[in-house]
């Protein structure tokens, strides 16, 4: 369950659902092995939202996190009381990486819920990723724009030492193709950020022709 569930190779064959499917109808746990972890949660942290989207269907436990990725604004609300505490054992790490998969995942009304909520816009600075660094990795136009009008940090480094927009040249030259970075880019340098901290030049000329107007050099 757990290996079908994270892996990108079935996703791409385009037989992960059906084997998902045909695992649960033939006994296996939907929520994993006793002590290990619960293949959906692992699914969304492997990029894997199909998957995790099915086994919630199948009846799968949703936490803050999963909620949160899954974009179920109703079960985060469940979780919080009126004054924005939160309920039981929730604590505000899961708030966080709730919001940051919500980021990854263009779940933009459930990041902006968190952010009102309190959740800080920098959670994952240099242990990790911020919400931002995700969005713009993602393509996710939306969430970034609201991210940038809350005021997101633009210079705040990831675990690997990028800022946003260095993260977001990177992904150009190393993610999914079909994503249009272009105007995430404009959006970046519009709203100030350093044009010397991207990757330079990325080898796509759109791109390139965009940091260049905004003073990158080689």
């Amino acid at each position: 369950m757990g290996q079908v569930a994270t892996s990108v190779h079935p996703a791409r064959a385009g037989v992960q659902i059906a084997l998902l499917e045909t695992l649960l109808d033939y006994g296996a746990a939907i929520e994993g092995a006793p002590g290990g972890y619960q293949p959906l949660a692992a699914a969304l942290a492997n990029g894997q939202p199909e998957a995790a989207e099915f086994l919630a269907e199948r009846g799968a436990q949703l936490g803050i996190v999963e909620a949160a990725g899954l974009g179920r604004l109703d079960l985060l609300k469940d979780c919080l009381n009126h004054d924005g505490s939160l309920k039981g054992n929730q604590t505000k790490e899961q708030l966080e990486e709730g919001f940051i998969l919500a980021c990854l995942y263009g779940q933009t009304s459930v990041a902006e819920f968190l952010l009102e909520k309190g959740v800080d816009l920098a959670a994952g600075a240099n242990v990790g990723q911020t919400g931002l660094h995700y969005a713009t990795h993602a393509g996710h136009l939306d969430t970034v724009k609201m991210l940038l009008e809350r005021k997101a940090p633009l210079e705040v480094l990831n675990v690997y030492g990028g800022t946003v927009l260095g993260q977001v040249t990177w992904s150009v030259m190393n993610g999914d193709p079909g994503i249009d970075y272009v105007p995430i880019i404009e959006m970046l340098l519009d709203a100030g950020a350093n044009v010397e901290a991207a990757d330079y030049p990325t080898g796509n000329e759109r791109v390139d022709k965009v940091l260049q107007r905004h003073g990158a050099r080689s």
